[in-house]
């Protein structure tokens, strides 16, 4: 599940470049539209099989497993989340994870992208 407060995260992460894909199980015209004001391209819904999506995913974009975190927060998640570098199943969701990241690459309120949605 995404917490509200992941949204800012993951634009954020989108405008400074980082390659997001969102796996859900769920179908629904609002979970693509919230996605999608977010800058992400890449929306799998009805994905009985997330390791399946995430998988071609990662195929087309080039990645290895050591570059590839995956944020989960249920059973249907842990075949993929066993197939990437990084789990993580936080409380703040995708949140705390993007946020990290974005330090590690000097990204984190350091230029005016950071400033505003």
């Amino acid at each position: 599940m995404v917490n509200i407060k992941d949204g800012y995260a993951l634009q954020l992460a989108v405008k400074c470049g980082l390659e997001i894909a969102i796996i859900t199980g769920a179908t629904s015209r609002g979970v693509a539209a919230r996605y999608s004001a977010l800058g992400i391209k890449e929306i799998h819904q009805g994905a009985s099989r997330k390791v399946e999506v995430l998988t071609d995913w990662m195929a087309r974009h080039g990645l290895t497993p050591d570059e590839v975190a995956f944020v989960g927060d249920d059973v249907p998640d842990f075949e993929p989340m066993q197939c990437v570098g990084l789990s993580v199943a936080p409380a703040d969701s995708a949140r705390d994870l993007l946020e990290q990241i974005l330090r590690a690459q000097d990204h984190w309120m350091t230029t005016e992208k950071a400033f505003g949605w």
